[in-house]
């Protein structure tokens, strides 16, 4: 369930335009003032305003948005403003950019998404890049983590829930027998089990190691994989087995060392923010015993602070009560 609050009624999206643009008036944003619009609109909302903006000052709102901020606010207000196809090709793009490529973000974004909305991805990449997105995989990436991005985007992974036992058992088979080999194990079945089964076949896929075998399929996969192609199998596991764990465990991980890890943090917030960011905090809360709200209060500062907030639910007015020094009643 999301977790943003949209106020009723909705302002025109006149209004919020006239507000934006205010907001970008005069020496410096303010960014107060811009974090009350863009936080509080949903997707669609959101959509509207990039349109009318657009129209009514003949500039890109998306542009303006990177001239006028910077650092970790301009990116997350950039992807809040995008499309879900535009995000996520965005994601993937400065996934793919750097020397280091960020695995576990390529990973988490195919696997997670349906095969209607990677073709949007492919679409929106190809339109905002002037690439296609099956290209710069191949070119940037090599290896058996090559194979496995690819075959994840290709849209071949069955969607419906209902499991066929046979096809499970098979399926456990090929893989204890691909991991079996003591000098090199079987990349190929490997890669094709895990980008063409659903999550729910793969489920129990885990399940039966353990009940038939005595393994923990996770920590073989561990054991058995090196480097990049380690990273993504584990993601697409642990996201197989449960997604919104897995979520509320990476986004933990952002935030628990000295340096906080804002790429990671603005991609999963973003994401989720109007999907299943509810049972993420009480994934967050359970598992850690930390509140994700209090975490990111104090790895976070100023305005970044305050978009990160909205976003999970979290009023300006309550940030600062939070911060407020108790008092001793008289």
């Amino acid at each position: 369930m999301s977790t943003i609050t949209v106020p009723n009624p909705v302002p025109d999206t006149n209004e919020d335009c006239i507000a934006l643009h205010r907001a970008f008036e005069g020496i410096g944003c303010d960014k107060e003032a811009l974090l009350n619009v863009i936080c509080h609109r949903d997707q669609q909302q959101r959509q509207r305003i990039r349109h009318s903006y657009n129209i009514k000052y003949e500039e890109d709102l998306l542009k303006k948005l990177k001239s006028e901020l910077h650092g970790n606010l301009e990116k997350g207000a950039v992807l809040w403003m995008c499309n879900p196809a535009e995000r996520d090709a965005t994601i993937l793009h400065e996934a793919l950019g750097g020397l280091i490529k960020d695995y576990r973000a390529l990973t988490e974004v195919l696997y997670l998404r349906t095969s209607a909305e990677l073709l949007d991805i492919r679409r929106a990449y190809s339109s905002s890049f002037d690439r296609s997105l099956e290209e710069e995989i191949a070119t940037k990436i090599g290896g058996s983590e090559q194979k496995l991005l690819l075959g994840l985007l290709r849209e071949e992974r069955i969607e419906d829930d209902e499991i066929d036992t046979l096809e499970v058992e098979a399926d456990t088979e090929d893989l204890l027998s691909a991991l079996s080999n003591t000098e090199e194990i079987n990349i190929s079945v490997i890669v094709r089990v895990l980008t063409t089964r659903s999550s729910s076949h793969l489920k129990d896929i885990l399940d039966r190691f353990m009940k038939v075998y005595g393994y923990n399929f996770e920590q073989i996969l561990e054991n058995k994989t090196r480097g990049a192609f380690r990273v993504s199998v584990t993601v697409v596991m642990c996201c197989a087995k449960d997604s919104i764990n897995y979520y509320a465990k990476t986004l933990y991980e952002s935030l628990k060392g000295i340096c906080t890890d804002a790429s990671t943090l603005i991609r999963i917030i973003v994401t989720c923010a109007e999907t299943n960011m509810k049972d993420i905090k009480a994934s967050f809360s359970r598992n850690y015993e930390k509140q994700l709200h209090d975490m990111i209060s104090s790895d976070t500062m100023r305005h970044f602070q305050t978009f990160l907030m909205l976003l999970v639910g979290v009023s300006h007015h309550e940030n600062i009560l939070q911060h407020l020094p108790s008092l001793s009643p008289c």
